[in-house]
């Protein structure tokens, strides 16, 4: 082998290291991005929605002052955005009051549309299967949802924050 074999080698050898470097680069970028993007909403844009990232906000834990959690439930968003059967992330709270049932829809009213919120479905009472439920969603944005559960003549009632695509 020649000097200038070993040079061109050396020189190819420096070219592939430099070019493996920088896709390495690229990939640690775009992974960095994707998880950490987020868009005008503040929740993720280029990944499925956590429940992590849904508890941390404030309207995750909306609760009517004086009421104690019973049960929380968090489900992520579906990795597969093809997938028509994946549900969306949520953040839900079965919660305990000693309000009465139509102290709560007023005060939830208040405080969704203070923080952006458009009212999508108002109230009705459903007296079908048991004593009733009172059941309100709201919206900001494309994909934020937030839906109260009111069960009429009961001390307890439902906060659910739904993220979608």
């Amino acid at each position: 082998m020649t000097d200038f074999d070993r040079r061109r080698l050396v020189r190819y050898a420096a070219i592939v290291v430099l070019l493996l470097a920088l896709g390495g680069a690229g990939y640690a970028y775009l992974s960095y991005t994707a998880e950490h993007s987020r868009g005008p909403d503040g929740l993720p844009d280029h990944r499925a929605v956590r429940a992590s990232d849904l508890w941390p906000r404030p309207v995750a834990k909306l609760y009517y002052p004086g009421s104690t959690v019973v049960e929380t439930a968090r489900s992520d968003q579906s990795d597969d955005p093809n997938n028509p059967a994946s549900g969306p992330a949520r953040a839900e709270t079965l919660l305990d009051s000693s309000a009465k049932s139509g102290d709560l829809l007023p005060w939830y009213v208040r405080e969704l549309e203070s923080q952006g919120f458009k009212t999508t479905s108002y109230p009705a009472l459903d007296v079908l299967g048991g004593p009733g439920e009172l059941d309100a969603e709201w919206r900001r944005g494309r994909r934020e949802y937030f839906d109260l559960r009111v069960y009429v003549g009961k001390s307890q009632y439902r906060v659910v924050y739904l993220v979608t695509r």
